[in-house]
């Protein structure tokens, strides 16, 4: 017998809300240490202050949601009506696939957005006098809970034993180590990646993600490493927040259809790895990245947290106060929650907006805690910014647009799906609040996002060419396409009973997981492994990056190929090197003396046997005085290298001794 879900309804506010609440305040804090100039030390002492806060605001919290208030007529007087149940929309479902199907066959994206913006704009104005959302009344029973318990286990081993390596973190845990080692020195002031003297950090507004620095000071206070409070203490926490928000997301969006919805949920972001930056690519597997958290966790809270601010299904103040700490906690993990926080929380409150001066005067005291991240933005903005390599002047929208879209929802068979999400996601929603919630997000993200006439402002002001396929995170689309799976299965009544439903639904996941990505997260071809718990490296890189580190003599740098080069700032006590990654180099374009940037970007290309850019004598002779000059110490070169013998010859000349290699695909060699 299933009865009333108030256990696992607190359960989930508890765990979204205390993750909020703790990481916002968390956020707030860091951030303003760092713009003033504190230092590991000071912002140790007054964190203190964020637990003591957090328990006082979730006090707060839970105290006015004791009594949760009916949503309020539009004219205070009239009761709002039940909302009726709505049968399955066939005829816009089948419009949809067939738009979606356009697209894929014949890559028309103009034609295909002015179809996609009438076809969703017909269907919105037709729900948009809708009545306003009512909770839903939903039963939780032991098997309910098993499965929910069932499928944590599914995420933590997703986020701990699926090793897929990123080379983001030679920045992200720089971060963390340079807090870890020196806690006395200014926050986020010097080049942490290359260990440059003089070098001002990366770019203003990386300043702004202080995750990195929550993960020093956590490996610090339990004397652990910052690669291993980054890759396996958090992940986990992560993993069991997603959980907690999907599955609040999906109660409030599906009902009792809930649980089949997050099981999909869970199955899309384990199948979808068909490309790299794809919402499978970037959720789950990239837990132990700040990235990762933005677009799994941040996304899905921030649209549950705006949908109830409109609907009054929570005390306004409340959830008004939680949107607020929402934009600083997802700004904290990822500079893209610049634009992807006031999009995410912003799309969500303007989708359930309706045709009233309550709901308007809501929507604008709503849209004020998306100024958080938009005036640091702009307060970074006015600061000296270099040029950055990533800006192109009027890009083309062709070339924008139709990039950014495969770059997220991927080719073929799933951009079918996803983009039927997109469009179709509503057609068997249970009442009209919520499919008008749904066509309001997705009308709202192609008209402002995929518009061709603005996609070049986006990239040229907002974004860049290169990152403007990150807007697409801020759409919830695994969600859409859940409440379309999941949906089906509860629209007919042959299927009413539980097992007949429980083995349809089983068997479309399993078709779709089987048959519609054309690889998986976890895949070799994602540079994926699955093992037991450890460090999220490539083993061979990695163990060179450690040898490297260890015998380095003092005061000395260290040369080693991008492969091997992008692990150093991970190691706790590492000497500089000459280059990190060769993007990294070429951000600090403007702020390094051009001919030492180019001298340093020549030297990694040259031991990875990518380029040399002189004759064999001269490259011989520039080589040894670089080696003098950046007083290098230790030497990484590529196995294969077709001027290894050149670089050794000259190694050895200058008094380089070639030292024990963990791996056969390098050599080394140490000052001595």
């Amino acid at each position: 017998m299933k009865r009333p879900g108030r256990g696992l309804d607190a359960y989930l506010d508890w765990t979204c809300d205390g993750f909020v609440v703790l990481f916002g305040l968390w956020a707030v804090l860091s951030q303003t240490v760092v713009l003033l100039g504190g230092n590991g030390l000071v912002l140790g002492r007054l964190s203190v202050l964020v637990p003591v806060l957090g328990a006082a605001i979730l006090f707060l919290i839970s105290r006015s949601s004791r009594r949760i208030p009916d949503p309020a007529p539009p004219d205070g007087r009239t009761p709002l009506p039940e909302p009726r149940e709505a049968s399955p929309d066939l005829p816009a479902l089948a419009g949809a696939v067939l738009l979606s199907l356009f697209y894929v066959l014949t890559l028309q994206y103009i034609l295909f957005w002015a179809g996609t913006l009438l076809f969703l704009g017909v269907y919105y104005a037709l729900h948009l006098r809708a009545p306003l959302i009512r909770p839903h009344s939903i039963g939780t029973g032991a098997v309910e809970i098993a499965v929910f318990a069932l499928l944590a286990c599914v995420v933590l081993f997703l986020s701990l034993c699926v090793h897929r390596p990123h080379p983001d973190d030679s920045l992200y845990l720089s971060v963390a180590v340079d807090v870890h080692d020196h806690p006395e020195i200014r926050l986020m002031s010097r080049d942490s990646i290359h260990g440059i003297p003089g070098l001002p950090f990366l770019a203003p507004q990386h300043r702004l993600r202080t995750y990195d620095i929550l993960v020093g000071q956590t490996a610090r206070w339990l004397g652990i490493k910052p690669i291993a409070a980054a890759h396996l203490l958090f992940p986990c926490l992560f993993a069991l927040i997603f959980l907690a928000a999907a599955a609040r997301f999906l109660r409030l969006l599906l009902g009792r259809a809930w649980l089949y919805g997050l099981a999909a949920v869970v199955i899309f972001l384990a199948a979808n790895g068909d490309v790299e930056t794809t919402y499978g690519n970037s959720g789950l597997v990239l837990l132990f990245q700040g990235r990762g958290v933005l677009v799994t966790v941040m996304v899905p809270l921030l649209a549950a947290y705006g949908l109830e601010f409109m609907t009054g299904l929570r005390p306004a103040g409340a959830v008004w106060g939680l949107l607020l700490l929402g934009q600083a906690a997802a700004l904290s993990f990822s500079t893209n929650a610049l634009f992807i926080g006031p999009l995410a929380a912003g799309l969500s409150m303007a989708a359930a907006w309706r045709p009233n001066v309550r709901a308007s005067l809501r929507l604008a005291a709503g849209a004020l805690t998306c100024l958080y991240p938009l005036v640091l933005g702009l307060f970074l903005k006015t600061g000296s910014v270099p040029e950055n390599f990533y800006l192109v002047s009027a890009p083309s929208w062709k070339f924008v647009a139709e990039r950014s879209l495969n770059k997220v929802l991927g080719w073929r068979t799933f951009t079918a799906f996803w983009l039927t999400a997109l469009l179709g996601g509503w057609t068997f929603l249970k009442d009209r609040p919520r499919r008008r919630w749904m066509l309001g997000f997705s009308f709202l993200f192609v008209l402002l996002c995929m518009n061709p006439a603005l996609t070049s402002f986006w990239a040229a002001h907002i974004t860049s060419v290169v990152t403007f396929f990150r807007l697409y995170w801020a759409l919830p689309l695994p969600y859409f396409l859940a409440a379309l799976l999941a949906g089906f299965v509860f629209a007919f009544e042959r299927f009413r009973a539980e097992r007949y439903r429980a083995a349809l639904f089983a068997a479309a996941l399993l078709a779709f997981a089987f048959f519609v990505p054309a690889r998986w997260t976890f895949s070799s071809w994602n540079h994926a492994r699955i093992s037991r718990p450890g460090l999220k490296v490539p083993l061979t890189f990695y163990a060179v990056a450690e040898k490297l580190a260890e015998s380095t003599p003092k005061g000395k740098l260290i040369l080693a190929p991008e492969t091997v080069a992008a692990w150093i700032p991970t190691i706790p006590g590492h000497p500089a090197a000459i280059g990190s990654r060769q993007m990294f180099l070429q951000q600090f374009w403007g702020r390094m003396k051009k001919e030492e940037l180019l001298a340093r970007r020549a030297l990694l290309l040259y031991v990875g046997g990518a380029m040399r850019v002189f004759p064999t004598e001269e490259m011989n002779t520039k080589f040894a005085w670089a080696v003098e000059e950046f007083r290098i110490g230790s030497v990484a070169v590529t196995r294969s290298n077709p001027w290894g013998d050149d670089i050794a010859l000259v190694l050895l000349g200058l008094g380089f001794a070639r030292s024990p290699s963990p791996s056969r695909h390098f050599h080394i060699y140490i000052k001595t």
